[in-house]
């Protein structure tokens, strides 16, 4: 099963700093800078999870960049 944390920061080089040190770990990171952010993310990130398959397609980048022009995420973490 696949990890997954949502880092909740508004400080963007310390979340990034969060980031590497959970990927490095084995965890799949999402950012947001707020929880208004991150819950509006979190809707959003599981349809869109539960929407396509997970690997590198198409359907999952524009995903990526819906998340990050409506929710400033800036990072999905790296995908299997």
């Amino acid at each position: 099963m696949e990890r997954r944390v949502l880092i909740v920061e508004s400080q963007n080089e310390f979340a990034l700093t969060m980031a590497s040190v959970l990927k490095d770990a084995g965890y799949q990171t999402t950012l947001a800078a707020s929880a208004g952010d991150a819950a509006g993310a979190a809707e959003k990130y599981i349809q869109y999870l539960n929407s396509t398959e997970a690997k590198d397609t198409p359907e999952r980048s524009e995903g990526l960049a819906y998340l990050k022009k409506e929710f400033g995420i800036t990072s999905l973490g790296s995908i299997p």
